[in-house]
């Protein structure tokens, strides 16, 4: 699956056209996002620095847990994508007795959604994470022990701290490190998803991903670091808390 993110696609031009921070056209490849990435890469390969605009906040104006939220806001995207996507019956897509013609194919995108779904769920626990829970907690909404819960997703949790203290340390998604380096920007982005995808009235403003952020967001230049995890006092029948 090739790597996506709202308001970006895999067209030879960016849609974003001259807005682009690359220019009319992404340089960065044959499409966008291609080559390093358009906007999100650690380097943009425009003539001019990224953010997309000269009014981008800086990322450090985020507190730590409004990126992880954001990072959250984009795997609940790519799950609504995926499954969007599984709905339409291709014309020919059928055999006459109602069978596959291309057996297997609906298995992997079944599975490519539920790949997704655990992304999804490990945003989730890494931003519950960075707002203070306790692994106790997590793992009361999980339905399983703290400690079964901290095994699980203590990498995750490592893994975007150590991102948010080390600008251009994401790997693996264009669109993670965009959301980590250009927070207002790729919450824009998804400002634009949530209006084209929602049907009549739904209360939720021009700016319903970005507009809570910016709410969380203390003064630019001012570092807002997420707290270290909380002391955590491990079941009975566990060892001493590995925090």
């Amino acid at each position: 699956m090739s790597e996506t993110g709202p308001g970006r696609t895999d067209a030879p031009a960016c849609p974003d056209g001259p807005a682009c921070p690359c220019g009319p056209a992404c340089p960065g490849g044959p499409a966008c996002p291609g080559g390093p990435a358009c906007p999100g890469g650690p380097a943009c390969p425009g003539d001019r620095a990224c953010p997309d605009d000269a009014g981008e906040a800086d990322a450090s104006a985020y507190p730590d847990a409004a990126r992880a939220r954001l990072v959250l806001a984009h795997a609940a995207y790519e799950v609504s994508e995926l499954a969007r996507a599984a709905v339409p019956v291709a014309r020919g897509a059928l055999r006459a007795d109602g069978g596959p013609v291309s057996p297997g194919a609906t298995l992997a995108d079944a599975a490519d959604v539920l790949a997704a779904a655990r992304r999804l769920l490990e945003a989730a626990v890494v931003y519950e994470r960075m707002g203070g829970a306790d692994w106790q907690r997590v793992g009361a909404a999980l339905g399983v022990p703290g400690d079964v819960a901290r095994d699980l997703f203590a990498t995750a949790e490592a893994r975007l701290r150590t991102e948010l203290r080390r600008p251009g340390a994401a790997r693996g998604s264009w669109w993670r490190a965009h959301a980590l380096e250009a927070p207002h920007a790729a919450a824009r982005d998804l400002d634009a998803w949530v209006l084209r995808h929602t049907d009549g009235e739904h209360g939720l403003g021009a700016a319903p991903v970005s507009g809570g952020l910016e709410g969380a967001a203390p003064g630019a230049g001012v570092t807002a670091v997420a707290p270290p995890p909380p002391a955590e006092r491990a079941p009975r029948s566990a060892g001493p808390a590995r925090d």
